[in-house]
């Protein structure tokens, strides 16, 4: 008996040490592929010749920003070559007030392609998107995916209403990559934390007219 106690023991401790190491592996094999490196566009950079430049637009970044009214607009440029893909969403915070605005009041895409030729994306729907990365939640509005041209895209996020976005582009997750015109880059993590609490205020206001109600977002 003791002999067999002696044998299941070392094996029992052979299992729990493979199936630990098993896991291990997958969790850091499995956490990158939700990351994306983080980026801030500023109040301050309207069009993408003003907005953050990234040199490789395969590598996997979330550029964060908010929108002031329903005219304004926040840009940034990305270069791919032939053989790339354009990969890009757009997507809100899964919070009050964006989360209960109508498609027709959020925010809209347009790429410009190396060609000059360009296309405008509107918001699809509403599909919930959990980032345990950051421990963050959104809604992704749109998705676009094609094969690259050789050059550097112009992307530019339109608003219809106040609010926050966040764009996402490439899929390559890599930490560190090179970009250039970003401010502080280095307290991004800390930002994104500040962003994702600073909700724009809102009220409800009621046509009685029509027994609808309309939502006034306030920065």
């Amino acid at each position: 008996m003791r002999f067999m106690e002696f044998y299941v023991r070392p094996i029992a401790a052979v299992i729990v040490v493979f199936v630990t190491t098993i896991a291990l592996f997958g969790i850091l094999s499995i956490t990158p592929g939700y990351a994306h490196d983080p980026i801030f566009i500023e109040n301050t950079q309207l069009s993408p010749a003003e907005g953050p430049y990234l040199p490789n637009g395969n590598i996997s970044f979330a550029l964060y920003g908010r929108l002031e009214n329903g005219s304004d607009s926040r840009g940034f440029r990305s270069k791919l070559q032939s053989g790339d893909k354009l990969v890009l969403s757009l997507l809100i915070p899964n919070l009050v007030p964006e989360k209960l605005l109508p498609l027709e009041q959020l925010p809209t895409l347009k790429v410009e392609r190396p060609d000059k030729s360009s296309i405008e994306l509107s918001p699809e729907g509403k599909e919930v998107f959990d980032e345990p990365f950051t421990g963050t939640s959104y809604l992704r509005l749109l998705s676009m995916q094609e094969p690259a041209q050789t050059g550097i895209y112009h992307i530019t996020v339109n608003g219809n209403q106040q609010g926050r976005f966040t764009v996402s582009i490439g899929t390559i997750e890599q930490f560190g990559t090179p970009v250039d015109n970003v401010i502080n880059r280095s307290s991004n993590l800390n930002r994104i934390s500040d962003w994702y609490s600073d909700s724009p205020k809102q009220s409800l206001t009621r046509d009685r007219s029509r027994n609808l109600y309309s939502l006034t977002i306030h920065l």
